[in-house]
């Protein structure tokens, strides 16, 4: 994976996690515990790709 398709993925990642901060899952019907398991799932990918952003360098 090249360096620029990493990167642009961390940001996407980073964009849907400060959304998800933010976005009413309520107009959609979504119940609180799927959100809690979303943000923590993507939260945690968001962790995973920084570090290894890092050991990259």
């Amino acid at each position: 994976m090249s360096e620029n398709t990493f990167r642009i993925i961390i940001i996407v990642v980073a964009a849907i996690t400060v959304i998800s901060m933010f976005f009413p899952y309520q107009r959609f019907n979504i119940a609180d515990k799927y959100v809690r398991i979303v943000r923590i799932i993507v939260g945690a990918v968001l962790l995973g790709l920084s570090v290894a952003w890092y050991l990259l360098y």
